[in-house]
Order: C-alpha cells, then sequence, then structure tokens
C-alpha cells in the first residue's frame, strides 16, 4: 500500500510538473502576446483610449496623448468629456449612455491647450467574460488636414463652377451675338436679295427678275412643245402729265395704286414687274390660247378705267398694252419678246392709246422699215444727197385771163 500511494505521488508530482511547465509556456505565450498588444497600443498611428463606463481614461497610448496636449501619464485617470469641444459634448454623452457601437463619428477635440481641430473617432464597447460592460475602446485620427484639403478642393470646385458658369455665360453671349450676326446678315442678304429682283417703288419683280422667269418659260417651251406664255407690255398714257400737274410724289402713289391693281389682274403662277419709269410688264405662263391674254388685258383695261384717288383728288389714266404670243415666232432670247410686246404696244398708242394690240410680223416688218427709213434720211442729210426742186404754182383761171 505504502508503495502504491507512493507511486501515485510519485505521479502526481510528474504531472504537476509538466502542468507547471505548461504553465510557464502559456504565461510566456501570453505575456509574449500582452507585449504585442502593447506595442501595437504604444505605437498605433493613430491615438488609442480605454475608458471606463464613466468615460474615464484607463490607458492612453503617445498618439492620443500628444493629440490631447497632456502627458501620458497625466491622461489616465482624466475624463474623456474633458477634451471634447463644447459643442460636441452632449452628443458625445448619448453615444456612451446609449452603448452603441461608433464608426467614422466626427467630432471636435479641444486639447489641453491649443485650438479645437476636427477627429474621426471609432469607438467599441469592452465587455468581461460574463458580458458585463466594463468600458469603452475609443480611435481617434487628426483629419485637420483632410478637412484643410476638403475644404480647398471645395472651395477649388467652387471656383471652377463659377468659372464655368462665367465661361458659360461668355459662351451663351458669343453663341447669342453670333446668331444675332448671322441672323442680321441673313437679313440683309435677304433684303439685299430682294432688291436685286424687286423695285425699289412697287414692289413688283424688277427687269432682272422679269427677264430671269422669262427665260426660264422660254427653255420651258423648248422641252415642251404644247407650253403656251405671252408677254403683255404696258405702258401708260399720259402719264406725264400726271406727274407735272399733281407732283412726282403723287405720281409715285399712282404707281403703287396701279401695281396693285395689276397683281389683282393675274395669277399666282404669273409674273407681274416693273421696268422703269411706267413701264410694266406681265408674264402669263400655261395659257391655252392667245383668248386667255386678251381676257387679262382686257382686265387690266377695266381696272384702269375705274378713278383713282391721289392727295383728295380723282385721277383717271389709261394704258396702251401690246402683247406678244409665244407661238407668234420661234424665240430664242427673253429680249425677243420684249421687244415684239413693246412694238405691239407701240402700235396701240399709234392707233389712237387705251387700247391692245397683237403682235405680228408685219408689224415687226413695219418696224424695221421705219428704222431704216430713218436711218437712211439722216445719212442723206449728212451726205448732201437731198435736192430741191422748185415747182411754180399756176392758177389756170388767171393765166388764162391775160391771155
Amino acid at each position: 500500500m505504502i508503495t502504491e500511494a507512493f507511486e501515485e505521488l510519485n505521479t502526481a508530482m510528474e504531472e504537476l510538473l509538466t502542468a507547471s511547465e505548461e504553465l510557464k509556456v502559456t504565461r510566456a505565450a501570453v505575456e509574449k502576446e500582452r507585449q504585442r498588444y502593447q506595442d501595437l497600443f504604444e505605437f498605433a498611428p493613430d491615438g488609442y483610449l480605454v475608458t471606463d463606463i464613466n468615460g474615464t481614461i484607463q490607458e492612453a497610448n503617445y498618439v492620443a496623448a500628444t493629440l490631447l496636449g497632456v502627458q501620458q501619464k497625466y491622461l489616465v485617470g482624466k475624463p474623456l468629456i474633458l477634451f471634447i469641444a463644447q459643442q460636441d459634448r452632449q452628443s458625445f454623452n448619448y453615444q456612451i449612455n446609449n452603448l452603441q457601437e461608433i464608426l467614422n463619428w466626427e467630432i471636435h477635440l479641444q486639447p489641453r491647450r491649443g485650438k479645437p481641430f476636427p477627429a474621426n473617432v471609432k469607438a467599441s464597447v469592452v465587455y468581461d467574460l460574463e458580458e458585463k460592460h466594463l468600458g469603452w475602446r475609443w480611435l481617434l485620427c487628426n483629419i485637420s488636414e483632410r478637412k484643410q484639403a476638403e475644404e480647398m478642393l471645395y472651395r477649388a470646385y467652387s471656383e471652377l463652377e463659377i468659372r464655368v458658369a462665367e465661361r458659360t455665360a461668355e459662351l451663351v453671349k458669343a453663341n447669342q451675338k453670333l446668331l444675332n450676326e448671322i441672323t442680321e446678315r441673313k437679313r440683309v442678304e435677304s433684303q439685299l436679295l430682294h432688291l436685286a429682283f424687286h423695285d425699289t417703288l412697287t414692289g413688283l419683280a424688277n427687269r432682272v427678275a422679269f427677264m430671269n422667269r422669262l427665260k426660264h418659260a422660254i427653255n420651258y417651251s423648248k422641252r415642251h412643245s404644247d407650253y403656251l406664255y405671252a408677254v403683255l407690255f404696258i405702258d401708260l398714257d399720259r402719264f406725264k402729265v400726271i406727274n407735272d400737274s399733281l407732283g412726282h410724289l403723287n405720281g409715285d402713289q399712282l404707281l403703287l395704286a396701279i401695281a396693285s391693281r395689276l397683281e389683282i389682274c393675274v395669277r399666282s403662277i404669273d409674273t407681274a414687274a416693273r421696268l422703269g419709269g411706267d413701264e410694266f410688264t406681265i408674264l402669263l405662263e400655261g395659257i391655252q390660247d392667245v383668248s386667255d391674254a386678251i381676257k387679262v388685258a382686257e382686265r387690266i383695261q377695266k381696272e384702269l378705267a375705274l378713278p383713282f384717288e391721289l392727295d383728295g383728288q380723282e385721277v383717271f389714266i389709261t394704258a396702251s398694252i401690246g402683247i406678244a404670243l409665244s407661238s407668234t415666232v420661234d424665240y430664242q432670247h427673253p429680249e425677243e419678246l420684249l421687244r415684239d410686246a413693246d412694238t405691239a404696244m407701240y402700235r396701240a398708242k399709234v392707233l389712237g392709246r387705251a387700247r391692245y394690240e397683237l403682235f405680228n410680223s408685219d408689224m415687226y416688218a413695219d418696224a424695221l422699215a421705219r428704222l431704216q427709213l430713218e436711218t437712211d434720211l439722216r445719212r442723206a442729210i449728212e451726205r448732201e444727197e437731198f435736192r430741191v426742186y422748185y415747182q411754180p404754182i399756176v392758177s389756170l383761171t388767171s393765166t388764162a385771163r391775160r391771155k
């Protein structure tokens, strides 16, 4: 029995020694881990604090002491709220009283000496093995530089926005100016184009526009053999008398009124123009036969027969009209049609005015003959080809009586 007890005692001693060795190893490991934690705690790049449940500082690393402006050994035992800026203390009390984990909480810390500065705070609750609340762990990070950078970035962004807004306003203003210039240029171009092809007094087409339109009609008729058109040449009768008696201003008003009445007499596809002075022309396109041109001439005569009121005075005017039909001659140029219509108008004046005449080839031959005669007479005077013959006038009665 003694031997057995001794053996049991020896076994217990060996187990105790083994447990003692294991305990030493465990203590060494714990000490190593504690030292590792202490190193991490001391040399952490941010401020690290441990407080009890009332917020009294239990531990603080070097960075925390530096941030709060107190030596590390004097920081322990101080309430953390002493180092919280006045405007954030109410929020601080609320957080620790509600046992809430805090992540990325921005708060202003108040160092012992110096001005408050913004800090990013993280806090976690510390429990013992029985889940009893023991206190808080605090991680403090000075974000003054970040705040300054953010402020500078914000100012730069604001300045950039202002510059963008100013530049945008300048661009809008420049675009508006450019748009106004383009609009004005187009208006001037349109006005110049209108002036280039319209009579400045009456607003009717001018000679250039009329000849262009007439040329188009000639070319179109060459491609379409059944296409018929006519030119009316209108010259006012005794217009000079009205101009001389009532003045040029009233004469212009009369021309305006006549232009309005001419536009009433034609279709939208036709062209009414003022060549100058008291001469007007009309291009009738796509007519069926000569009767259509005659109807327009008669309508014009009827409209012009109505009185005009100028400066409170009634005025009557008539017109001589010459008509040239496209089927009369194989016309090649606009000037030829205008010439023949003018010839027919001249014939209407010779025959008494206030009427119309249709052009025919005889009129052209007569005009050529008259022109040739005038030319020959002028040349004969220059060459002294005239001779004067005297023929006595004899009275047969008196002569017989004397005999």
